[in-house]
Order: structure tokens, then C-alpha cells, then sequence
């Protein structure tokens, strides 16, 4: 049977990056220190929480941006599916009748 030896790579010659989220992230809050109303600021960071399973947090966040910019694209789905992801299906429910209202009025 043959053997293999893995080669050895020494050091890589360049930092290692950080995660693009990581990067993103930092910079929607930066951006949220700097004005409350960066409405991409807070999408961005509601969404880091929602997938780090921090679900209040991320609730909190899209019922500012709901209240800030109610049409902004994909808020109510998104809402609805982080309400689906803690079981309310009511609050979910009624996310989906927010956006379809929204929709309605765009058309």
C-alpha cells in the first residue's frame, strides 16, 4: 500500500481575513452609532441575531425598522420568519398580511 506525505506549508504570508459577516456586521454598527436610522445598518444587524439565534434582539430591531420605513423590501417577510422561528405563528401571520398590504400598494 502506498503512503502519501502531506506537505508542509510553513506560516501563511498574509493575517488571516475575518469573516465577511464579521465585517459587515461591525460596520452596520458603526454605521448605527454614527446615525439610529440606517435602515440597511439595521436590517444587516437584525439578521446576525436572528441567525445567531437571537431572536429578541432581532425582533427589536425590525420593529424599529418597521416603524421607520414599514416598505422596506423584504422587512415584514423576514419578521414573520424570525416570528415563525421562536412559534408564533400569529405574530407571523400577521408580519405576512403586512407585507402583502405593502405589496398592494407598490403595485
Amino acid at each position: 500500500m502506498p503512503t502519501f506525505k502531506i506537505p508542509r506549508l510553513g506560516k501563511p504570508s498574509a493575517p488571516p481575513r475575518p469573516e465577511v459577516a464579521d465585517v459587515y456586521v461591525e460596520e452596520a454598527r458603526k454605521r448605527l452609532k454614527e446615525g439610529k436610522t440606517d435602515t440597511d445598518a439595521m436590517f444587516t444587524l437584525a439578521t446576525w441575531h436572528a441567525v445567531h439565534g437571537e431572536h429578541a434582539k432581532s425582533l427589536a430591531i425590525l420593529h424599529r425598522l418597521t416603524q421607520l420605513d414599514p416598505g422596506y423590501p423584504g422587512v415584514w417577510r423576514f419578521k414573520a420568519a424570525v416570528y415563525r422561528q421562536i412559534g408564533d405563528e400569529k405574530m407571523a401571520w400577521l408580519c405576512e398580511e403586512a407585507a402583502d398590504r405593502q405589496l398592494e400598494r407598490e403595485e
